[in-house]
């Protein structure tokens, strides 16, 4: 992912996918930071991540239990599937319409559908990761 992928309306446009097809990815306000962190200082086709992310993964596998890539997009799923209609959550997968006229000709879904559905995602992620975190001494 490069830098100059970051739009002013927090999208990540994804051209290489599996199916060929471009995919839009709505950041929340936390990816947003994160995404503007790596990119402070980089020039707009420097990338933002580093191009062996093997070695960022092995250090989460060794302070996790054992996870696939493909886990994470099933957790992904799980998360969004009971929580966004699922012709919303077809669309942010970016997974193919496979001859289902119903997604092919009768169901568009804009920018606005799909943001919502993100955030409907990432504020339940965001929730979830502010349950684990350990509370300081003293805190009320």
């Amino acid at each position: 992912m490069q830098s100059s992928g970051i739009r002013q309306l927090a999208t990540l446009r994804v051209g290489d996918t599996k199916n060929h097809k471009p995919h839009v990815v709505y950041l929340s306000k936390l990816a947003l930071a994160i995404v503007k962190a790596r990119a402070k200082g980089r020039a707009p086709e420097d990338l933002l991540f580093p191009r062996q992310p093997q070695k960022t993964l092995d250090k989460i596998r060794a302070a996790s239990e054992p996870f696939s890539m493909h886990d994470l997009r099933r957790t992904f799923a799980t998360i969004a599937g009971s929580r966004v209609p699922a012709y919303v959550l077809k669309a942010m997968m970016n997974h193919a319409s496979n001859g289902d006229v119903t997604a092919e000709h009768y169901l568009h879904f804009g920018e606005t559908e799909l943001r919502a559905g993100w955030k409907t995602v990432a504020d339940h992620i965001e929730t979830l990761v502010k349950a684990k975190k350990p509370r300081a001494r003293g805190a009320a």
